[in-house]
């Protein structure tokens, strides 16, 4: 009997597998040898099917974020390109909190989930099986497109925490006013606005198109 079960589960989770029979009785030892030869093909079979399956979800979810780039690379804020002390009217204190212990908490929790993501598309011992087995002439299947999803993912989080640790240090600039003029403060903002210009230099989006196209 042959499924596959894990792999379909990942796919439409509750859905009862395929599960095709394979017979390996005969009557002399070359019929069996020959039944078991039938049974591995469709093994093989199965398992190429299961995994072509998943790669083309895989490859689905990527391309809805492509299409949707707006829902998940989010726009560089506004923030980072306010230069007036006077576009940021919140008490002092409150604006210093804000810069230096939530949005750093917040950063550094995103980048440790990147890091999570990091190292499990490393893990690529769960896809291995050997070609021998006539399911593809790849040992870890739909491995490669498993770990472009996940390459998207921790891009995304990347860029933004970046995002969100620059606004931390932009906040910063308009809240430590201490033994400045606004007009310094102000010319604070602008330098740091001017550096970040450029945004973080990644492209998450851009990088999984150029994959998707590359792998149709």
């Amino acid at each position: 009997m042959v499924t596959c079960d894990a792999s379909v589960a990942l796919i439409t989770a509750g859905d009862e597998p395929g599960k095709p029979t394979v017979e390996f009785a005969g009557g002399t030892p070359e019929n069996v040898v020959g039944k078991a030869q039938e049974g591995l093909k469709k093994l093989a079979q199965a398992i190429r099917g299961c995994e072509d399956e998943i790669e083309g979800k895989i490859k689905d979810a990527m391309g809805a974020v492509t299409s949707r780039s707006g829902s998940f690379d989010m726009p560089t804020p506004k923030l980072l390109g306010e230069t007036k002390i006077g576009g940021m009217k919140v008490d002092l204190d409150d604006l210093r909190f804000l810069a230096t212990d939530t949005l750093p908490q917040i950063a550094r929790q995103l980048n440790a989930a990147s890091d999570g993501i990091s190292f499990g598309s490393m893990r690529s011992e769960a896809w291995y099986r050997p070609t021998e087995i006539g399911a593809s002439d790849t040992t870890d299947g739909p491995y490669q497109a498993w770990s472009a999803l996940v390459s998207l993912a921790e891009n995304l989080m990347i860029d933004l925490a970046w995002e969100v640790r620059e606004s931390a240090a932009h906040l910063e600039i308009a809240a430590d006013r201490i033994g400045r003029t606004e007009a310094q403060a102000e010319e604070a903002l602008r330098r740091h606005s001017e550096k970040l210009s450029g945004g973080s230099g990644r492209d998450p989006i851009g990088k999984a198109t150029w994959w998707l196209n590359e792998n149709r």
